[in-house]
């Protein structure tokens, strides 16, 4: 290993004559309380100026000398002696330094409890993964949270990955399980460093500020602050931003220039997008996870492969039920497990946040004999009253007020998580109150002082609160949008009408919202408005009666107008939530009186069958000719196609029309079909040629086409 003076002497080697006579003058200047003199130097050849430099500099002489050549502009000479100087440093601390890590993730960056709760979700592969199955047709689609970056049989080992999961489905639970099993040295110890870097943390930095993307890691992460640029080029790196959709907004894929050089400053924001692009350490592992909606904004050629979380199967959300239960009484153990299986349409059982809260209230419930909660509204309800205890008392009701207000001034930003200073914008002290019924988490790491809800749906939920009791309780509507739904409709003296214009304005910023922001308040929002609901909250709302005849009409209304899924979907949990199903139970008549007609099903009807069929997905088996054997019924259907394992579309009078729409969906990421039986139709040479187009291409899961 050579010396610190050999090193130094080696990149002044590379400097010629004028440029060594340059580096003396900026060298003179360098200590100006005791500066090597002058007359030494102007005559000392390379060999003596180093002699001198150490002398004086001592341990700090490879620093002054990379100063001053970056002063000078000797950048490339410069980099040489970082490179020179991390290799002393790889064998003396890397290993110390990776320790220190280590230690930190074990201690602050995992819930311990929920680990001992983990339950093993499984992670689908989409797109470039499902080449395998075509060149196997045994290979699964399927991994756990530790295989993430791992090769298989047909492809290398992925260096860049999506994560997509709805909220509550558990991304953050997932990647805290990859990180905790490298940190405890169980999983993935080929990876030198993991970092993992939320992307709300990232929105707590300031905007002005510049870092070269090593300085970004130090200053995150200060037990690697000894590690330097060329290290992290060598070896295996990991970083995991978590959470695209709750501070991922501000990256520019499309406008952001690109950055090579690690060495180089810029906004936080411009490394980040870099990282993702691949152009800063192209060979460092980059784990993105993300809601679907917010996803989308993301190119999808930054990732070598893209995946999914789907939710709980129901072994796995019986597993993790057991673990809940394992100190119950068998009898309310049994009984949480099938209630649980009854309410999984609408409480989204697939979902484990979901699942925990459900048990939550359930457990108190069964215990008490009380009515069993019908929709999501009620069920957080009583998971709110088992949380505050007193709702109804001066200080409790003062302190949850104020939390549904940061709620909602926070979801308007489409932000997460608050600093100090939003607690304090809207009256929370939280030097005085501890615990907020435990509503309110601290971040990762108790220095950022960084706050957030428990879970995004609790937020959601208080803020949905904070909108229906600022209503009926001081007849303000805080969903005021310009040129829509106000004016003189807010000056009525029906409460009820009041309510009707605000659940409209909430309705039309759902459905003008593309991250998908306001959906699951807007549920809340309907099921605060029903009675029994209101009853529950009598101490904390004023009771007021709502004619929901006009909004359930309105909902309808927007159900004719050919929604995209996701929307048409969530407004029919709206019609659940306000105890109407009258689109339902037509559907469900028409079906029961034979096939139906095409032409005379309106849009609203045809969701209200998709929503039907989908609450019971994924189908093992989905037979068009039940319904309708028609291309209209199959184009109104093709999210049920999706969703089945197996369709049967033979006999349906189909043409080469629909050959196209098959090609895309065999070939969407979330497309489960692995039989499709077409025969007997009149698809035309064509059609069949665009469907076998659609089949070259490696991401699908079909397995069989007849």
């Amino acid at each position: 290993m050579s010396t610190r003076r050999e090193q130094v002497l080696e990149v002044l080697e590379d400097l010629d004559t004028n440029d060594f006579k340059t580096f003396k003058w900026y060298l003179h200047g360098e200590d100006s309380s005791s500066p090597i003199p002058r007359s030494r130097l102007e005559n000392s050849d390379r060999l003596d100026t180093v002699k001198m430099m150490d002398d004086h500099y001592g341990s700090e002489i490879r620093a002054v000398t990379e100063r001053v050549l970056r002063k000078m502009g000797q950048n490339g000479v410069a980099q040489k002696l970082t490179e020179t100087k991390e290799e002393l440093v790889d064998v003396v601390s890397v290993d110390r330094c990776q320790e220190g890590l280590r230690d930190r993730l074990k201690n602050v960056a995992v819930n311990r409890s929920s680990m001992e709760l983990y339950t093993e979700l499984h992670i689908l592969k989409l797109d470039t993964v499902r080449a395998e199955r075509a060149q196997s047709g045994q290979s699964k689609l399927m991994m756990s949270c530790n295989e993430i970056f791992n090769a298989t049989a047909h492809k290398a080992a992925p260096l860049r990955v999506l994560t997509k999961g709805v909220s509550g489905i558990g991304k953050t639970v997932v990647t805290q399980k990859f990180i905790l099993d490298w940190a405890e040295g169980r999983e993935n110890q080929d990876l030198r460093f993991i970092f993992p870097i939320p992307f709300r943390d990232l929105n707590l930095i300031e905007p002005d500020q510049r870092f070269t993307l090593v300085e970004l890691i130090h200053d995150l992460f200060p037990e690697v602050r000894e590690v330097g640029p060329s290290t992290f080029m060598r070896n295996k790196v990991a970083f995991v931003f978590d959470g695209f959709d709750e501070g991922g907004e501000n990256l520019d894929f499309q406008n952001t220039k690109k950055l090579t050089d690690i060495t180089k400053r810029s906004t936080p924001e411009v490394l980040v997008v870099n990282l993702i692009r691949g152009h800063l350490l192209p060979n460092a592992r980059v784990w993105v996870t993300s809601r679907p909606a917010a996803s989308g904004q993301i190119p999808a050629e930054c990732f070598h492969m893209i995946t999914e979380i789907q939710g709980f199967t129901d072994g796995q959300r019986e597993e993790y039920l057991k673990k809940l239960l394992k100190d119950e009484e068998e009898n309310i153990s049994e009984q949480i497990i099938h209630h649980v299986k009854e309410i999984r349409s609408y409480v989204m059982c697939d979902i484990p946040m979901f699942v925990w809260i459900a048990f939550r209230v359930l457990k108190d419930i069964l215990k008490e004999k009380r009515e069993l909660p019908k929709t999501l509204t009620e069920l957080y309800i009583s998971f709110f009253i088992q949380l505050t205890q007193r709702p109804g008392s001066s200080e409790n009701k003062e302190t949850i007020m104020t939390l549904a207000k940061l709620a909602f001034e926070q979801l308007k930003k489409c932000n997460f998580t608050f600093t100090v200073k939003d607690l304090g914008d809207c009256g929370i002290d939280i030097k005085t109150t501890q615990t907020h019924f435990g509503l309110l988490t601290e971040g990762s790491d108790p220095q950022s002082r960084i706050y957030c809800f428990i879970h995004r749906s609790v937020q959601e939920y208080l803020a949905a609160l904070h909108v229906h009791s600022t209503l009926v309780n001081n007849g303000i509507n805080t969903l005021k949008i310009r040129g829509r739904l106000t004016g003189i409709h807010l000056y009525t003296r029906s409460v009820s009408t009041k309510l009707t214009r605000l659940h409209q304005s909430a309705v039309y910023m759902a459905l003008n919202s593309p991250r998908g922001q306001w959906d699951l308040f807007l549920r809340f929002l309907m099921g605060l408005s029903q009675e029994s609901n209101q009853k529950q909250l009598q101490e904390l709302l004023k009771e007021t009666r709502c004619d929901h005849k006009e909004i359930v009409s309105y909902i309808h209304g927007k159900l004719d107008l050919d929604l995209p899924l996701e929307q048409s979907m969530n407004l029919f949990h709206c019609l659940t939530e306000l105890n109407d199903r009258t689109l339902e139970i037509r559907i469900q008549e028409s079906v029961q009186s034979g096939p139906l007609s095409a032409q005379k099903l309106s849009p609203s009807l045809w969701s209200a069958l998709t929503f039907l069929l989908l609450s019971k997905c994924p189908l093992d088996q989905f037979d068009l000719k039940k319904y309708c054997a028609s291309e209209t019924a199959l184009l109104r259907l093709l999210p049920v196609v999706q969703a089945s394992r197996r369709a049967q579309l033979n006999l349906c009078n189909l043409s080469e029309r629909v050959c196209s729409e098959l090609g895309r969906l065999l070939s969407s990421d979330s497309c489960l079909l692995i039989h499709l039986d077409l025969s007997d139709n009149d698809l035309t040479d064509s059609g069949i040629q665009s469907l076998l187009s659609a089949l070259e291409r490696p991401n699908h899961t079909l397995q069989e086409l007849s």
